[in-house]
């Protein structure tokens, strides 16, 4: 008797078909992992076997434990039908015509797994709550509770990837080598920017990198110009707002798209007819952007979660944060400063351990409007300590820079300068200048001797 055959895509009736649904992902998960030993780690570093039903979770542990000891396929299947039959396994092993790991990965049938395994564990947690709630008046704490559960099943799902030593990860360090050497998947570059590339080698996935400014010196126009560069590649980008309104953050990405400054765009009739036409439907959807926003106040916790979430659903690569300041917590410090090196070291971990690069924006202080420099962070210099990258950006005009014998300064222009790198020596200042519409384009990265001086003559004062 063959076993009934399930399209990885079906669609499911949530209270009829669920279970069948998840137990068909299982078996065919399981299959790949029987059939093909490079499958084995990679499911068990993204599956928690308390995932799976209780028929097959000592399965699955059997058969991770096995791989793990260097049992040959052959030897694996023999060991296997010793244990659980004969009829289970042969029936389990035909599973997928194809039972290879790359039909697990083409295919996304690890995340349409988590899913709806995940669908079970919040349904528990759920039913819980609402049989607890039905007698307790502390709503706030039930809730508090609820996130504190959910937040240990997220938890729990990231730390199941299974330890290795060097020699052990030895073929993978070095395709990573040979990655890195071809120029493959390993630095994002900034194609409007290319000066950007040279300071920092390429943006580097678990890279922190730092852009501080005073108020209104171009910072959200700047990192949004980044942003949008990424997505027209094709790379998935995230943007978590924590001051400004998804509308508004839409509006300057509008704006920039078609060249239209974003004050008409918060009073549309302003618009021309000509303006109108480059906005339309048509023409902004002609390249798909993998652009995501986020403008609910969110916790460190939740700033994880999102991260995490845009990761594996949209394989967001990079991720902005606007700005470090307005970043909430439930834990209680004893100073802001504590406060503040508490949130960099957690987004320098977050990049790490998510393997995102993370571009957060910082405030200069009061004195950063007399000298836009590193010591000038409003938001501690522990987050100097931990960017790779840290770079401040400044309208030169209103820092006294007049000219720099090339180029007489105006309103438009500005000064992105790199104050820290932490993996090479390009420290380079970047001269550019801002459209109406917001768009930033590169002048020069030579810049004249006295800013130095100057900086240094206005801090002193």
């Amino acid at each position: 008797m063959m076993m009934k055959q399930y399209s990885v895509s079906m669609e499911y009736q949530p209270m009829q078909n669920k279970l069948e649904y998840k137990n068909a992902l299982e078996e065919i998960i399981i299959c790949v992992m029987i059939n093909d030993p490079e499958a084995v780690v990679y499911v068990a570093e993204r599956i928690r076997s308390e995932s799976l039903s209780e028929g097959n979770q000592s399965l699955y542990n059997s058969i991770v434990e096995l791989s793990l000891k260097d049992v040959a396929t052959d030897l694996l299947l023999v060991k296997l039908i010793k244990q659980f039959g004969a009829d289970r396994i042969t029936k389990l092993k035909d599973r997928v015509l194809v039972p290879t790991l790359s039909y697990l990965i083409t295919n996304d049938v690890l995340m349409q797994f988590k899913d709806v395994a995940y669908s079970f564990s919040i349904e528990k947690i759920l039913q819980t709550k609402a049989e607890a709630i039905k007698s307790d008046c502390k709503g706030l704490d039930t809730l508090m509770d609820l996130q504190s559960e959910i937040n240990e099943l997220l938890i729990a799902e990231d730390n199941i990837r299974i330890d290795k030593s060097f020699t052990d990860k030895l073929p993978e360090i070095l395709s990573n080598i040979e990655n890195r050497m071809s120029g493959n998947e390993y630095s994002l570059n900034i194609n409007s920017i290319p000066s950007l590339n040279i300071a920092t080698g390429g943006i580097l996935l678990s890279n922190l990198i730092t852009v501080a400014g005073f108020t209104g010196q171009g910072k959200t126009y700047f990192v949004l110009n980044v942003m949008l560069d990424l997505a027209k590649q094709g790379i998935p980008v995230g943007f978590i707002s924590l001051e400004q309104s998804e509308q508004e953050i839409s509006d300057r990405l509008i704006g920039i798209l078609g060249g239209i400054p974003s004050e008409k765009l918060r009073n549309p009739k302003r618009l021309s007819k000509d303006e109108m036409s480059r906005i339309t439907l048509s023409n902004l959807s002609k390249n798909k952007l993998p652009f995501y926003i986020n403008d609910r106040p969110l916790t460190e916790a939740d700033i994880k979660q999102k991260i995490k979430y845009w990761r594996d659903r949209f394989h967001v690569k990079v991720v902005c944060i606007d700005y470090l300041g307005l970043i909430q917590s439930r834990a209680k410090f004893t100073t802001r400063e504590r406060e503040l090196t508490h949130y960099s070291e957690f987004l320098k971990l977050t990049a790490k351990e998510l393997d995102v690069a993370i571009i957060v924006l910082s405030q200069l202080n009061r004195s950063g409007k007399e000298a836009p420099i590193i010591t000038n962070l409003a938001e501690s210099i522990g987050l100097a300590r931990e960017s790779d990258f840290l770079f401040t950006i400044y309208k030169p005009i209103e820092y006294g820079l007049k000219t720099d014998g090339r180029i007489k300064f105006n309103d438009s222009h500005f000064i992105l300068r790199c104050e820290k790198n932490r993996h090479n020596k390009h420290k380079k200042q970047i001269l550019l200048m801002m459209k109406e519409s917001g768009e930033f384009t590169e002048l020069a990265t030579e810049y004249f001797s006295e800013v130095e001086d100057i900086l240094m003559v206005n801090n002193s004062n």
